[in-house]
């Protein structure tokens, strides 16, 4: 690897490579570390900007001698805070999450406050933010001069709950504000392909806000 700024991507399932790629088109070199490549042919084919990790003591070593700018964690929820230590311990001071941040009230506290003392700057990526939906969204609405009163999501087999986050996002960003109260009837199918300790949730999540605004989410695993 050259002089080029370096980022380290935790986690090479179908999320993190996409981030390796856009890195890559960014001109960063990327450590990748996983405990199994599944997509190593993908990946070998940039191993002139790529350098693999199946050893953490041996990246960590690594990122000793070459300073590392930007962190990436794209593995499952509950690994986020053990990584987002060793980023403090490797002083990496920009971080991106794959969401959910973490697992905890406790662990999200201790990012916010680790972070402001150590100067850290993240941010929880919702993609969705960037696809334009919203903003078509909003232009619609200032077109008809309209302000939204309610917003309804209904779907399949997307996972409730990992899918369903980022359309609660947009609603909170149309709205301006956050929900005052929530109501949520979800049933885990135990499906998820990922890992079978993980659910995969179909049911109604409910978001009120103020001034009778209105959010409806649900998804069914029947379809």
């Amino acid at each position: 690897m050259n002089s080029r700024k370096k980022a380290l991507v935790i986690g090479s399932g179908s999320i993190g490579v996409k981030h390796i790629m856009n890195l890559i088109d960014l001109e960063f070199d990327v450590f990748v570390f996983d405990i199994a490549f599944n997509n190593y042919e993908m990946l070998s084919h940039n191993r002139k900007n790529i350098k693999l990790f199946y050893s953490l003591n041996e990246l960590i070593f690594n990122l000793k001698i070459e300073s590392c700018h930007l962190l990436v964690i794209s593995t499952w929820g509950p690994s986020h805070f053990r990584f987002f230590q060793l980023a403090v311990n490797l002083n990496i001071k920009k971080i991106i999450f794959e969401k959910p941040i973490c697992c905890s009230n406790f662990q999200q506290d201790q990012i916010y406050k680790i972070s402001k003392k150590n100067k850290i700057k993240f941010i929880v990526h919702f993609k969705r933010d960037f696809n334009g939906l919203e903003g078509s969204i909003k232009n619609i609405l200032k077109q008809y001069g309209q302000k939204p009163k309610m917003v309804n999501v209904h779907g399949g087999a997307a996972c409730l709950v990992t899918n369903g986050i980022h359309f609660i996002n947009i609603a909170c960003n149309i709205f301006n504000e956050y929900p005052i109260a929530v109501f949520s009837d979800m049933k885990n199918s135990g499906i998820n392909p990922r890992n079978k300790n993980l659910g995969y949730y179909e049911g109604s999540i409910k978001l009120y806000f103020r001034n009778k605004k209105f959010f409806c989410i649900s998804n069914t695993n029947q379809s």
